[in-house]
């Protein structure tokens, strides 16, 4: 379960192009995972996507930016998603989001430990028994149409199959959600993690507040008009999600993103720095920072991986 210590491993990565400070430890964990199989001289399949990190004693954990990248995987095309077990409630919320397909798109599996990662990443799993629930799920994927996923969840006879391969690999999230959405406990509003993960994310055209070099006479209509547009139309698309005891918050940041809309119109009416507008601008300002220190708490307390600063 561990790697040998005190070795260096260089990766290139295709184009030579250089990997991005940004992205923080985000390689870490399939790095790990691919020089695990080189040790071993595992084979992997071509379509394995690991979203992951690594302890050094092997535990498998959720990894920086998971969300976000939860987030871009929503788009992809699929394949074989291994998460760690931890990042079931972040799975779930697909659900909330009436995204059913995605577990058909990808076969997701949850994992504790590297050597469960390693296998579950395998051409061969190195079991019988896992080996049948991935053929038994490959079967399901080839005969249904991810528009179809909604009513066949509660079908008897596919609840039947999905409860099998359940039975036997129980980390695979793909069977569980599906079963979950078949069934009268399938999730409907966001849990407090993700709500606040996701109202980071509906926010985030935003950012620029937290610049202390913006200045309000940089400020240009347009692009406030977009970044306006665009957090309203992210806060739109979850209202109905949003659970009675976080609606104050999400109260709250509507308003705050509302404020962007006065301060476009003073600044149409004021190109130069009035009163008006640095009142405008201070007081969007405040709210922002409000609304970013509770993220820090807030996704902090969920995921100290999320948001690290």
């Amino acid at each position: 379960g561990r790697l040998p210590e005190k070795q260096l491993s260089t990766f290139n990565f295709v184009g030579n192009l250089p990997y991005s400070s940004r992205n923080g430890s985000s390689f870490a964990g399939p790095a790990t995972l691919m020089l695990a199989s080189a040790i071993s001289g595992t084979a992997l399949r071509d379509d394995v996507i690991f979203l992951g990190d690594v302890t050094p004693e092997g535990r498998i954990q959720e990894p920086e930016f998971g969300w976000r990248y939860l987030e871009k995987l929503r788009q992809g095309k699929g394949g074989r998603l291994i998460v760690p077990s931890e990042f079931e409630s972040r799975i779930r919320a697909l659900l909330v989001f009436e995204e059913p397909s995605f577990f058909l798109r990808y076969e997701v599996i949850a994992v504790n430990t590297l050597e469960q990662a390693l296998n579950m990443a395998a051409l061969d799993p190195g079991s019988p028994v896992l080996a049948d629930a991935e053929a038994e799920f490959a079967r399901f994927r080839e005969l249904t149409a991810p528009a179809n996923i909604g009513p066949l969840a509660v079908n008897k006879h596919v609840r039947e199959r999905l409860t099998k391969i359940l039975t036997a690999n129980p980390g695979h999230l793909s069977a569980k959600m599906i079963l979950l959405q078949g069934s009268s406990w399938r999730p409907t509003r966001l849990d407090r993690a993700e709500f606040w993960l996701e109202l980071e994310r509906c926010l985030a055209p935003m950012d620029w507040l937290g610049d202390p070099q913006v200045q309000a006479v940089e400020l240009q209509p347009d692009a406030l008009r977009k970044s306006y547009e665009e957090c309203r139309r992210n806060l739109e698309a979850i209202d109905d999600r949003v659970d009675p005891e976080e609606r104050k918050p999400y109260t709250e940041a509507q308003m705050v993103v509302d404020l962007i809309s006065t301060l476009t119109q003073i600044r149409n009416a004021s190109p130069n720095a009035s009163e008006e507008l640095l009142r405008s601008y201070d007081k969007l300002r405040s709210g922002y920072r409000r609304l970013a220190n509770d993220f820090r708490q807030k996704i902090g307390d969920s995921s100290g991986a999320e948001r690290k600063n």
